[in-house]
């Protein structure tokens, strides 16, 4: 027997021509990116020029109605929005797989004024539980700006948030990391669907727990725009007063880095980073290495030698281009030595440089 495809509803965003010449753009970039294992159901909403949430709700909950267990959310822009408000007055008599943002507008302080989408307190708590919740915001959008990224990641502590940069509102019509969490929770869900939601509640075994001196949510956030597979998962309040803060500052940020996890503790200026702890990066070549060690010497961070840099929070990382680690352990040992004496004349480490003297 052929199993059922699994169901995406996609909610679009307002504005006049939004479902035939936007959104439908990036329902397209789905369906590429996720294949035909997936059925993709895009309505098109009440009055889309000017949205309105009475109607917008009660489409919403026929949609919702209409689909099996399981099945994903998706919404974009005010869409999202008026999604995640309609799921934080009723849970869906279905059982959900996952709720997806793009770009979608805060509504509340610090965001849009909108009364009828106002968020209630405490955003997170009125939300279906144990359903993972990802938010996805471009750099460049100037609709819904990166602002209203960081007040979802406080509004909503559960949420994977993830920072894109250089997209716009669109997220330039490319969904595809967006496809790629999807591909990934169905992974984990062929292992069994209760199985999988006990584990995403379950800390990882091995987390490596960082300290900053109040500044854990930047560095977290900087990390999550500059490297893939990096994300800001959870922000934590403090419950009470501590030695460096007072009740309600953040506490501890958990957060992915090239899909390592770690936790940001907000311990205060007794302790520093040094060289004794680094992060490792292996690049493909001379742009992804240039890419990183821009991105961290250009944010107040300082050079090094030998391929070291330290970001602006004092945290040590080594850009290592592959190249450099296959020369420096050829098994010609004159050829590992030429390669080697290149590299400690080195700052940020020169491919081209390295390759040379390994050829001689």
């Amino acid at each position: 027997m052929t199993s059922a495809k699994r169901q995406l509803l996609f909610v679009q965003g307002g504005g006049k021509g939004t479902h035939d010449e936007w959104d439908d753009k990036l329902v397209e970039s789905l369906r590429r990116e996720l294949g035909q294992d997936y059925e993709i159901r895009y309505p098109r909403m009440p009055n889309e020029e000017d949205p309105s949430y009475p109607p917008w709700k009660t489409t919403l909950e026929r949609e919702i109605e209409t689909l099996r267990d399981g099945a994903i959310l998706v919404g974009h822009s005010v869409g999202g929005t008026i999604l995640l408000k309609v799921l934080t007055e009723q849970s869906p008599a279905r059982e959900l797989g996952a709720i997806f943002l793009i770009a979608a507008p805060f509504v509340g302080d610090g965001g849009w004024p909108a009364e009828d989408l106002r968020f209630p307190p405490d955003l997170g708590t009125h939300l279906p539980e144990a359903v993972p919740i990802y938010f996805y915001h471009g750099l460049a959008d100037e609709t819904a700006p990166p602002a209203h990224a960081e007040l979802y990641a406080r509004a909503v502590p559960q949420a994977s948030v993830h920072r894109l940069a250089g997209r716009d509102h669109q997220l330039d019509n490319d969904l595809r990391e967006v496809a790629a969490a999807i591909l990934s929770l169905e992974a984990c869900r062929s292992e069994g669907s209760s199985q999988r939601r006990t584990d995403m509640k379950k800390p990882a075994k091995n987390t490596i727990c960082l300290w900053y001196n109040g500044d854990a949510e930047e560095a977290a956030r900087f990390y999550a725009e500059t490297f893939p597979d990096s994300s800001v998962d959870a922000v934590h309040l403090a419950p009470g007063d501590f030695p460096s803060g007072k009740k309600g500052d953040v506490l501890t940020v958990e957060f992915t880095v090239l899909g390592v996890p770690c936790l940001g503790l907000n311990g205060g200026p007794a302790f520093k980073h040094n060289e004794a702890f680094s992060f490792q990066v292996a690049t493909e070549d001379q742009a992804e290495t240039d890419r990183y060690w821009n991105a961290i010497v250009g944010n107040g961070g300082e050079e090094s030698a030998c391929g070291w840099c330290k970001d602006k929070w004092g945290l040590s990382w080594q850009i290592t281009p592959i190249a450099l680690t296959q020369a420096i352990t050829d098994p010609d040992p004159a050829v590992a030595k030429r390669a080697f004496d290149a590299m400690m004349e080195m700052r940020k480490i020169d491919v081209a440089a390295i390759e040379a003297a390994r050829r001689g």
